[in-house]
């Protein structure tokens, strides 16, 4: 089971790093504050698990054609229409609060704003809120730079489990933040503004891929 866990992030995180915009920021202000939540390391792919991970992908490919094709062809058919752009609802799966492997905390509220919590079990310190940007479906990979081959490829390799309303494309613009019980709010800039690409798996888990730090998320709703 965790070997397959680590195949779909992959899968994730090569999406979002061939649309061009995987690198990690190395600002020292950033560094500071990212490392108390935003920054968290994840585990590295061996050349073991790659291995794995082109024999399952072959395999699915393989032994689901049928299913996988029907899958991408609806999609297609979608996603060409010009006019398609999922609308994000107030009662929208992305909303609510998503925690981390490493303990960290992301919520999502319906009024556009949010929190991000370096422990999801304090909430009065160390955090940013803001506001956001949230797009669904075709609009989210318009925003990310994410191609449809590599849409296709996510969706065909899900096992059915994701399908094109289930990505989304999260903007954080944070306007407080608490640091070391410290009120830093008058040092925020826009470099502390973050870009996630979030695909939610199902009503409990969701992974993640972030374009400003370059890291990888496990999400399970809490």
């Amino acid at each position: 089971m965790r070997k397959k866990r680590i195949g779909l992030m992959f899968l994730v995180a090569m999406i979002a790093t061939a649309s061009g915009c995987g690198n990690a920021k190395t600002d020292d202000g950033k560094k500071e504050v990212t490392t108390e939540g935003t920054t968290e390391s994840t585990s590295e792919v061996t050349s073991e698990e790659i291995e794995i991970i082109t024999e399952k992908s072959t395999s699915e490919v393989t032994t689901n054609e049928e299913t996988s094709e029907g899958t991408a062809s609806e999609h297609n058919e979608v996603t060409t229409d010009a006019s398609y752009n999922e609308i994000v609802e107030k009662d929208d799966k992305i909303w609510g609060s998503w925690v981390t492997e490493q303990g960290t905390e992301f919520i999502f509220k319906s009024d556009n704003s949010y929190g991000w919590f370096q422990n999801s079990e304090e909430h009065h310190d160390n955090y940013y809120r803001g506001t956001t940007e949230v797009f669904k479906g075709l609009k989210a990979t318009e925003e990310l730079g994410i191609g449809m081959d590599q849409v296709m490829n996510l969706i065909i390799n899900s096992e059915g489990k994701v399908g094109y309303s289930d990505i989304y494309a999260v903007k954080c613009h944070p306007t407080y933040l608490i640091s070391g019980g410290v009120d830093k709010t008058d040092t925020l800039t826009k470099e502390f503004d973050m870009t996630l690409l979030m695909i939610v798996v199902d009503d409990h888990e969701a992974q993640g891929y972030n374009y400003t730090t370059g890291d990888t998320y496990y999400f399970v709703r809490n």
